[in-house]
């Protein structure tokens, strides 16, 4: 599967959990809201073992 279409499921998940838990307006569900995009740069990350931009080490 290529990076970005990975990139595009996680982030695209990331957004859906910010819309949803922006609507409830709590602040426990802020905070979910708030953090979901990094939870989903480092799930990103660790889905592409290591190596988002695909380059040769």
């Amino acid at each position: 599967m290529s990076n970005i279409l990975k990139f595009l499921i996680v982030f695209g998940g990331a957004l859906a959990i910010v819309l949803i838990f922006m609507v409830l307006r709590s602040p426990a569900t802020m905070l979910i809201a708030t953090s979901a995009p990094i939870v989903a740069f480092i799930c990103f990350y660790f889905w592409t073992n290591g190596n988002p931009t695909n380059k040769q080490k």
